[in-house]
């Protein structure tokens, strides 16, 4: 899994070098930009620290996941550039991933029988991938489609080559751990740069209800960060009923109590929501008294701060049939749905809903700059991708969640309450997604599906070894 001389340590000369580099590099871009010249001083900035970074992480593709498992957070919080985020970090993760896979000049860079990955995954997956490329190629020869349409379905492949990758690489229960915990590092800096976004986004007019923020590189969508928040705490308090170590069940509790808070400021009925059918899984399959408490602490938190208490009262009062919000599903539900009927083979195209529903009667053709997609995953799947494609999805995402779930009742211990909070952030992720389609959280939802097949991976292989160790002793 690493290089032959990656066991040696980095010595104070080499990291001198690496400190100096990064100073060059931020010197540069201060430089620059004090010239008005933004652009070129991001390229002074990213490519030579990336590509210092980069020697460093290609030593082994667990910390090349472990960055990607901590940027991909923030990314959707616009705390990095888009363009950044989307065409050179990912993609060169992906490259240096690929490299490893391939090359034989690496020593045990996986075992073959744990880089299988489960049939019924294999299957749905793959198929659900090659439905969108047919898609896209009926789309492109068709026509129409958007700028947009072509990044769109580049993004979607780099998720399920990284969702790929998270399923074949973690080798046991701590690595896939370690890669929850990247994944933790970069909710938490979101929900704790909150604040700061809220001043930023000082004089930003926000004509969604208060659901969107100006951050430094785009528009934080709220409803995307609650996505986020939603299926991490979902699956931590998995993981945080089986800790046995105090300190360790003491820290998920507070990082729980802290991304509660976050998910409570997004106002997002959708991720409230969905963490609350999470939950209500977790207290009938655990039964655990410590969640039972967990949960009653996180609501006496909600009381005591007037604050939170306010913003929940107030969205809850608000939802009703009266509700623009609401009404607007509507009105898009309704188009998804026609646009799936008049597209029921292959759709319109991955992400191309919501650049077409003009062409079929959308009221908001006057401003085409609003691209709004159906605000429900199944029906936008079924209006991209066709009612082949939506049970291609539907399948994936279920039967993940079924197979998952088998692996707490069965006689896999090590990894029962890791599979527990895997799967509740899955059915965190599904609940939601009754309510919105968020293409910007694509890339860590694919990591929690990544997680889930490994899983089942890990699990599979575990019953094989303890079998032959009862044949033959």
């Amino acid at each position: 899994m690493i290089f032959k001389n990656a066991n040696q340590r980095i010595n104070l000369t080499t990291a001198l070098i690496l400190s100096l580099s990064q100073l060059v590099c931020l010197a540069g871009f201060l430089y620059f930009m004090s010239f008005g010249k933004n652009n070129f001083a991001w390229l002074i900035l990213l490519i030579p620290f990336q590509f210092i970074i980069w020697i460093l992480l290609f030593q082994n593709n667990q910390l090349l996941l472990l960055a990607a498992a901590i940027m991909a957070p923030i990314a959707i919080c616009q705390l990095i550039p888009n363009d950044y985020q989307q065409f050179l970090f990912f993609p060169s993760v992906i490259f240096f991933l690929l490299v490893l896979k391939f090359t034989p000049w690496l020593d045990d860079y996986l075992d073959a029988k744990s880089g299988n990955l489960p049939v019924a995954e294999k299957i749905s997956s793959v198929l659900l991938l090659s439905w969108i490329i047919l898609s896209f190629i009926f789309a492109i020869i068709r026509g129409p489609v958007y700028h947009f349409f072509v990044t769109c379905n580049i993004l979607i492949l780099e998720v399920f080559i990284i969702g790929y990758f998270f399923a074949i690489i973690p080798q046991n229960q701590n690595e896939i751990k370690r890669l929850i915990h990247a994944i933790t590092i970069g909710v938490v800096i979101c929900v704790l740069s909150l604040p700061f976004l809220v001043k930023y986004s000082a004089g930003f007019v926000d004509t969604f209800g208060g659901k969107k923020l100006s951050g430094p590189f785009g528009i934080l969508d709220l409803n995307a960060l609650g996505l986020l928040i939603a299926t991490l705490a979902a699956a931590l308090l998995g993981i945080l009923i089986g800790e046995q170590q105090f300190k360790r069940r003491l820290l998920l509790s507070i990082i729980i109590l802290i991304l509660f808070a976050g998910l409570v400021f997004t106002r997002s009925r959708g991720a409230w929501f969905g963490f609350g059918m999470a939950v209500l899984y977790l207290l009938i399959k655990s039964r655990s008294a410590i969640l039972a408490a967990l949960t009653g602490a996180g609501g006496l938190f909600l009381l005591l701060s007037s604050f939170l208490r306010s913003l929940f009262i107030s969205r809850v009062e608000s939802t009703s049939f009266a509700d623009p919000a609401f009404v607007a599903r509507l009105i898009l539900w309704n188009f998804g749905l026609l646009v799936a009927r008049k597209n029921w083979l292959l759709g319109v195209g991955w992400e191309n809903f919501r650049f077409l529903k003009y062409y079929y009667g959308y009221p908001r053709l006057f401003d085409p700059k609003v691209y709004f997609s159906t605000h429900n995953l199944y029906i936008e799947t079924m209006a991209d991708l066709g009612f082949i494609g939506f049970l291609l999805f539907v399948i994936l995402l279920f039967g993940t969640i079924v197979r998952t779930n088998r692996l707490i009742s069965q006689n896999c211990s090590e990894y029962q309450h890791i599979a527990l909070g895997v799967t509740a952030a899955l059915i965190a992720f599904a609940a939601h997604s009754a309510f919105d389609s968020l293409s910007s959280t694509f890339m860590v939802i694919g990591m929690w599906f990544g997680l889930a097949m490994a899983l089942q991976r890990l699990a599979s292989k575990s019953r094989v070894s303890s079998l032959e160790n009862d044949l033959f002793g």
